[in-house]
């Protein structure tokens, strides 16, 4: 038992870390592209990325820990487990980048994208029709905004991330759970 413990440990530390650095660099893809998710049809584009690296990523890597590590069987529960820890690992690798990211790379970006969201946010106002006065009072609530630091943003994509993985893990695990079949005579 100490042994499947360890196991589970050591290979969702391995696979959290080849999650964590696959998210850093669809992060660094986003940066060097100037792709920010200020426009709700970047957000969906970048939802559906997410979304299809999860799934894919934790149904893969549950089903090479069941089949390397396990003989080929898991149960739902370990296979949940497994993927849970995989996204906190996976979480934690991306938050340090996050944070290194914010702090030193690119001190200056959460601000930028700030001020592109206040002005698509703008444009879309106007062009829905609203008055001066309603946009002057939404812009004024972005203006107040504190913009988080390096430290927060990290916590934040730590959260988030186990959150999602939390809800990817429960779906991924259905689908590579294996069961050893028992015969009975």
């Amino acid at each position: 038992m100490e042994n499947n413990e360890s196991s589970i440990l050591t290979q969702s530390l391995i696979y959290g870390l080849y999650f964590g650095l696959v998210m850093v660099a669809l992060s660094l893809v986003m940066w060097m592209f100037n792709i920010m998710p200020t426009r709700f049809s970047v957000n969906i584009i970048l939802f559906v990325v997410n979304v299809v690296i999860y799934f894919g990523l934790l149904y893969w890597f549950t089903k090479m820990y069941r089949n390397e590590s396990l003989g080929g069987y898991i149960s739902y529960g370990k296979a949940f487990l497994f993927a849970l820890l995989v996204t906190f690992f996976g979480s934690v690798v991306s938050a340090a980048y996050t944070y290194v990211f914010n702090a030193f790379i690119d001190p200056g970006y959460m601000e930028r994208v700030m001020q592109v969201t206040m002005e698509s946010t703008e444009n879309f106002m106007r062009e829905r029709g609203l008055s001066q006065d309603q946009i002057d009072m939404a812009m004024a609530r972005f203006e107040n905004q504190e913009i988080p630091g390096p430290g927060k943003t990290a916590l934040q994509s730590i959260l988030g991330g186990v959150i999602y993985g939390l809800i990817v893990s429960l779906i991924t695990s259905a689908f590579a759970k294996k069961q050893e079949e028992v015969v009975v005579y």
